[in-house]
């Protein structure tokens, strides 16, 4: 078996996993290095396919502020909304935005060069980012994945599976085991720290707009270690998407249709969602999601 060493281990390369892997980069000693392990490519991951964009305040659109976005995020949480989270998310938002500007992610402008924002459910303004149309997911994945790829003491591992994290005797990490497809090889890696970024569990429903990779084995792997896991109810269900098969294959059509003016229709093309909400389709996914279910069953 195998053996090495790294300063830290980021386990999933979606968005979460390499902007997380990036900060530390940039921001931490990491005399031993900087692993990477993803189960497939390093492109692939759900961000890849997410299209409509990112919520942002950002001093330049006027017709915002943290103190709407953050109340405005509280509502649609229907009070189960963690203030704090939500306060710190907004108001680190713009610099965000920047951080990705600088790492090659060109947001869409206008033809004056400024950027464009679109409106989404539950957003009382327009201030969604967007780029490349409506692949934002696809183009901030992209440009994290060019950038990681020029930092040389950042190491990847792909088609690499997190078998089991690994504790001392004090219940704390000491590493994690991992398994690479290819090589039909275990490996142990010792670091004092571990970042689980793997993604949801798109892939445990019939029906899904998720990849194949979406499994939650991430979410098993920290549960087995003896994690807190906690919210597990809450699986988001975006409202629209188009089938492409029988075998289940699903396209996402991006909410960022219906910000722009598209309507929910029943199969005699009838509209109902004044029968559900005021915001009509622009309401919370959770409420358009049970109107579009309600509308099935009748």
């Amino acid at each position: 078996m195998k053996h090495s060493k790294y300063s830290a281990v980021v386990v999933g390369s979606g968005i979460a996993g390499l902007y997380a892997a990036i900060k530390l980069q940039r921001e931490v000693n990491l005399p031993q290095g900087l692993l990477i392990v993803t189960k497939s490519k390093l492109i692939e991951s759900n961000s890849k396919y997410a299209q409509g964009g990112m919520v942002c305040v950002m001093p330049e659109n006027k017709l915002d502020s943290t103190t709407l976005h953050i109340e405005d995020t509280i509502k649609a949480g229907a009070g189960l909304t963690d203030r704090k989270a939500a306060e710190y998310i907004s108001q680190k938002s713009a610099q965000v935005v920047k951080e990705l500007q600088n790492f090659g992610v060109d947001f869409d402008r206008d033809e004056n060069n400024k950027l464009k924002f679109t409106k989404e459910a539950a957003h009382s303004v327009n201030r969604i980012l967007h780029a490349g149309g409506d692949a934002t997911g696809f183009c901030i994945e992209n440009a994290l994945v060019k950038y990681i790829l020029t930092q040389k003491e950042v190491k990847i591992y792909e088609q690499t599976l997190a078998v089991e994290l690994l504790k001392d005797k004090n219940n704390i990490n000491r590493g994690i085991i991992t398994y690479n497809y290819d090589e039909n090889e275990y490996e142990i890696i010792e670091t004092p720290a571990v970042i689980i970024a793997t993604g949801g569990i798109g892939q445990i429903y019939r029906y899904t707009t998720n990849p194949d990779i979406t499994t939650g084995d991430g979410i098993a792997l920290a549960y087995r270690a003896g994690a807190k896991v906690r919210d597990m109810e809450f699986v988001q269900f975006h409202p629209t998407a188009f089938s492409l098969g029988e075998n289940g294959t699903m396209f996402l059509i991006s909410e960022a249709v219906r910000g722009e003016g598209a309507k929910l229709t029943d199969k005699f093309g009838h509209t109902f969602m004044e029968k559900y909400d005021e915001r009509l389709e622009l309401a919370p996914r959770d409420i358009v999601t049970r109107a579009i279910y309600n509308e099935l069953k009748l």
